[in-house]
């Protein structure tokens, strides 16, 4: 598809912003893991959709990844992964 723009839009299916807490104290183990679905549409200049998927994206544990917004961040590399993989030749 190259030289074709696509939109991205993103809908949040479900989103469980977990226990930071338990997160910090667990360490990796998956206490108070936060997670999110994500449903991904890709959109050409017509408004017609290309080609729809979902992202999942977790969140365990450590003390340095307390904050579930870094989840969504996550998602985002996800997003940005596939459609690399998939569109950009």
């Amino acid at each position: 598809m190259l030289g074709k723009d696509l939109k991205i839009s993103c809908a949040i299916l479900d989103y469980d912003e977990g226990d930071r807490f338990a997160r910090y104290m667990a360490g990796p183990f998956g206490a108070g893991t936060a997670s999110a679905i994500i449903k991904v549409a890709l959109i050409d200049s017509n408004n017609n959709e290309v080609q729809n998927f979902e992202v999942n994206a977790k969140l365990t544990g450590g003390a340095f990844r307390g904050d579930a917004k870094v989840m969504l961040q996550d998602a985002i590399e996800k997003i940005y992964k596939y459609i690399r993989e998939h569109y950009i030749k």
